[in-house]
């Protein structure tokens, strides 16, 4: 008789995997409790990272964060706020292995930087003061720009494969003043064509009056736009932090599951 636990013949546990996916998810960490020889989840989704017989797409999370001289004022909660949602991130990655996560940061004020590319949330080193220093203006649609399009040319044979897709979170406190490279008609028509794809959603942040109608100028959707109030950045970027981490554990029971940006409560 075949122990709890155990598979003798691998070719019909992946035929059970394939028909009973959903099942074989809750049933292994409870057979493991008995077992000297643990089955790892893993198995069910073969080496191509499959849920039953949907392709795991690999989710890429880009924040756009403004660093211009006006956010100096919340600059440490900024930098602790950032930390927490990484290792947020990386707790989620443990939780939920068979479900690939990377990030991407860039920041900006009239120079755009992006120290963090496409990394593995294990990988990240903790944000410093020295990584963060706001001074200067605010070239938010070069921002945008280049974050976006730099993305979408590394990651294109994933989106065309259906094997990832993009979460991208903008920032600010202000508004555009000193891009040279992108105009607003240039990133409305990116986001817009993005976004039709299926495999990318916006979302946008900002701290001024104004910041939902600055979003809809973009063709970033109204709810998936938020006005925060400055002294609130950190709160801000934690409700990013919770909208990303519900999105991934929703993921894990539902394949179809869409992106939402949770509400405070």
């Amino acid at each position: 008789m075949a122990t709890l636990g155990t598979v003798g013949d691998s070719q019909n546990f992946a035929l059970l995997c394939a028909s009973f996916a959903p099942f074989a998810l809750k049933i292994i960490p409870l057979l493991n409790q008995f077992s000297g020889n643990p089955l790892k989840l893993s198995l069910c989704s073969g080496n191509n990272q499959t849920k039953g017989t949907s392709t795991v797409k690999t989710i890429y999370y880009q924040l756009i964060l403004d660093r211009s001289g006006s956010m100096d004022s919340v600059r440490g909660e900024t930098i602790s706020s950032f930390n927490e949602q990484v290792s947020a991130i990386r707790q989620l990655v443990k939780d939920f292995s068979d479900q690939p996560v990377r990030v991407s940061l860039t920041l900006f004020n009239d120079r755009i930087d992006i120290p963090l590319q496409e990394e593995s949330p294990a990988q990240i080193k903790p944000l410093t003061r020295k990584d963060y220093e706001p001074n200067g203006t605010t070239s938010l649609l070069d921002a945008i720009g280049i974050s976006v399009t730099r993305l979408q040319e590394k990651l294109k044979s994933g989106l065309e494969a259906n094997e990832a897709e993009v979460i991208a979170v903008i920032i600010t406190d202000g508004h555009e003043n000193s891009s040279e490279h992108y105009t607003l008609a240039n990133i409305a028509r990116l986001i817009s064509e993005l976004e039709q794809t299926g495999k990318w959603k916006f979302n946008y942040l900002g701290a001024t009056l104004d910041a939902i109608d600055v979003a809809a100028q973009m063709n970033i959707d109204r709810k998936y736009s938020v006005r925060f109030q400055k002294e609130n950045t950190g709160r801000t970027m934690n409700k990013v932090s919770d909208s990303v981490a519900s999105y991934i554990r929703r993921r894990k029971v539902d394949d179809n599951a869409k992106w939402k940006m949770e509400d405070d409560e």
